[in-house]
């Protein structure tokens, strides 16, 4: 059964999103109490609207599942505007950029491969609730921008470090940010059952086999019995891993007090997001796929050339 106060709660954040929209379908970043969007200081909110309203994605999932809960198409009416915003304004301009806002960083938002992510997740969702290709095409490019994040190569790591103590190898995992650290991280765990049911649907074989490279890459740095990665307890793994694209690590990562900010090394352990991401994409490719085999997915989703 619902929990009768979270619909009550979902029901009102569904209604403030419709009193906030703007015309062009988009949403900005943060509001006050009142409903107004917060854009000062301008240097953290931004000074251009893919800045202002870079987060707009983020509510269409939302919106299209409250459709569905309720049957109220004004909800989904509000998902399309805003999809249509994200299609055209977003994924075809290529001027996707993202950030907390409470970051550790010098600027407010970065241009990373979370923040091209939630387009990707935004308009399959839309297709799915309207079977309008035009929504298909938006997550289509969205999907293989987000796959032009992926690390191709295994980039080598000093042979004291703990990554090259373990036999790490960065191809098929996420990179994160643009510093020249080469920081990369296993959150693209988070879309690749829905990289995968892109991929099925445009019959896209390039882009199945970007899902199952980040499938193996980024879960290959859980602790298991067999091979623990010196963490303290099976089944945890770390946020990130500095792999230095030009041997040169970045300042930046240096100064954020986490320690041991190199190449060669991982950070933080203690993030519940670390092992969701993981599990979610497990319980996604069941659903749809009815496994999390990606032989048995490329079979019976790909039409065979």
């Amino acid at each position: 059964m619902f929990n009768l106060s979270l619909i009550q709660f979902e029901a009102d954040y569904g209604e403030f999103l419709l009193r906030t929209q703007e015309a062009d379908g988009s949403w900005y970043r943060a509001y006050d109490l009142e409903g107004n969007p917060i854009t000062e200081p301008a240097f953290w909110f931004g000074t251009t609207i893919y800045e202002q309203k870079s987060s707009t994605a983020t509510s269409i999932p939302f919106l299209v599942k409250l459709y569905e809960i309720t049957g109220d198409k004004k909800y989904l009416k509000a998902a399309e505007n805003a999809g249509r915003f994200v299609r055209e304004i977003i994924v075809n301009r290529v001027r996707f950029n993202g950030g907390i806002h409470d970051s550790i960083y010098a600027k407010g938002q970065l241009i990373d491969n979370e923040s091209i992510y939630f387009q990707m997740i935004a308009l399959l969702a839309l297709y799915k609730a309207t079977k309008e290709e035009y929504f298909l095409k938006g997550a289509h490019d969205a999907a293989r921008i987000n796959a032009s994040w992926t690390v191709l190569w295994d980039v080598p790591m000093p042979e004291e470090s703990t990554l090259a103590k373990f036999n790490f190898r960065s191809t098929g995992i996420g990179a994160c940010d643009t510093p020249g650290a080469g920081y990369v991280h296993p959150f693209e765990l988070s879309g690749v059952a829905e990289t995968a049911e892109i991929a099925e649907l445009t019959n896209d074989r390039e882009l199945m086999t970007v899902a199952e490279l980040l499938w193996h890459g980024c879960n290959q740095t859980v602790a298991t019995p067999e091979k623990d990665w010196g963490y303290a307890y099976t089944g945890l793994q770390e946020e990130g891993y500095l792999i230095s694209w030009w041997a040169n690590d970045d300042p930046m990562f240096g100064n954020t007090g986490f320690g041991k900010r190199w190449k060669g090394e991982g950070n933080k352990t203690c993030f519940p997001w670390i092992p969701a991401v993981a599990v979610s994409c497990y319980w996604k490719l069941i659903d749809h796929f009815g496994s999390a085999d990606f032989n048995e997915i490329k079979n019976k989703s790909l039409i065979q050339n």
